[in-house]
Parts: C-alpha cells; sequence; structure tokens
C-alpha cells in the first residue's frame, strides 16, 4: 500500500488498474487487427483448430479411457474446483 501522503489522495490502485486493462485491450485489438487473412477462405483460427484436431487424433489418451481413468479424471476436477 501506498502511504496515504505520496498518493495525495488519488486512487493509485484503481489508476494502475484502468491503465493496464486499456494498454492491454488496445494491443489485443491491434493484434486481431493485424492477422492475415489469405485468400484462401481460412482463418488463423482454422488453422490452430486443424492443429488441434490433429493432436488430438494422434493422442493415445483419448482412445485408451479406461473406468479407472475416468475416476481419476472425475476426482482431478472436483478437487481443483473446490480448492
Amino acid at each position: 500500500a501506498v502511504p496515504p501522503g505520496l498518493s495525495q489522495g488519488l486512487p493509485l490502485d484503481d489508476i494502475a488498474a484502468v491503465l493496464a486493462f486499456a494498454f492491454f485491450g488496445f494491443k489485443t485489438l491491434k493484434e486481431a487487427s493485424e492477422i492475415d487473412n489469405s485468400g484462401d477462405g481460412k482463418s488463423g483460427i482454422d488453422e490452430e483448430f486443424a492443429e488441434a484436431e490433429e493432436a488430438v487424433e494422434g493422442s493415445r489418451t483419448i482412445k485408451e479411457v479406461t473406468a479407472w481413468g475416468k475416476v481419476i479424471s472425475t476426482f482431478g476436477l472436483v478437487f481443483a474446483a473446490e480448492f
């Protein structure tokens, strides 16, 4: 916390939050506007989706889920949600 004498009553944490939000918001919008949409009709999102599908198809863990695997996975998700 900043001593009141230094901040002179200004809410510095709120100002810092607004500046950070504005900076990262504008940065994200700038990056989104610079995405190159080539003429083949595929965007960057479509390419990422295709890569993700290939990774899932090549994964053994998706195909070899057992009953114990489901129980452990469910326990892990519930534990993480409660923690």
